[in-house]
């Protein structure tokens, strides 16, 4: 009897150390995932606030996961939603700084791109599709509901957690929102204002000429015509 009891003892603290063993590992391996995306996350964000933001570290990290299971799950769904929020923006002002937005109807611009004004114009239809990417986003993105979509269902309380950690901030964020929509009607004004001198430069080709840094036109309703659009461009 006293083998038997002892044989019982031993099988059941057997299987208890076996348990408490695999609880401890468990939780190792929980944390560990959790630390590695923290740290993936805070890469990320990282990458978006640098001094110098670095587009192809940006997009590099964007496609690699490095958590594990739901975890890369939820770290996949946050720099998506990170990514969508502030990357046509950031795309934006980086075309803001090209052509014509960068110093305006310059002498140098003109003599550089006439008589198509290709480069300007160009710049000019990125510039529109960044802003309606942006004000897309703008219109969409600041919501709990539209974040939530981005995990694309639920994965359990701990998880969302995780996520919303990451993202609630921006979502909550309508101050960002209107600066967004502020920007996006800035620029817009912007780029009808400089396209509508670009074409009548270019379809008065022919007409005009530059004397130093100025633009002068074969007749007075042309010149007119041409300083009220340049007025537009300063308003």
């Amino acid at each position: 009897m006293k083998k038997f009891l002892h044989g019982v003892f031993y099988v059941v603290g057997t299987l208890i150390i076996c348990f408490v063993v695999m609880m401890v590992v468990s939780i190792i391996s929980t944390n560990t995932q959790e630390a590695t995306y923290v740290a993936a996350m805070t890469q990320y964000r990282d990458a978006f606030i640098a001094d110098e933001v670095d587009f192809s570290v940006i997009n590099e990290l964007a496609e690699k996961t490095y958590s594990d299971g739901k975890y890369g799950l939820v770290e996949k769904a946050s720099k998506d939603y990170i990514y969508d929020i502030f990357m046509p923006y950031f795309m934006a002002q980086t075309t803001e700084e090209e052509a014509v937005f960068k110093n305006g109807i310059t002498k140098e611009l003109i003599e550089e791109e006439q008589p198509d004004f290709k480069k300007s114009l160009e710049a000019i239809t990125e510039m529109r599709k960044y802003l309606a990417i942006i004000k897309e986003a703008a219109n969409t993105l600041f919501s709990r509901e539209e974040a939530f979509k981005y995990l694309a269902g639920y994965i359990g309380d701990y998880y969302e957690e995780l996520f919303e950690e990451q993202v609630a901030e921006l979502y909550e964020d309508q101050e960002m929102k209107q600066d967004y929509l502020n920007y996006v009607a800035s620029m817009q004004k912007k780029c009808d204002a400089y396209a509508e001198v670009i074409n009548f430069l270019k379809s008065n080709n022919g007409s005009w000429h530059l004397d130093g840094d100025v633009v002068v036109f074969k007749t007075t309703w042309l010149t007119n015509q041409y300083n009220q659009l340049l007025e537009k461009i300063s308003q």
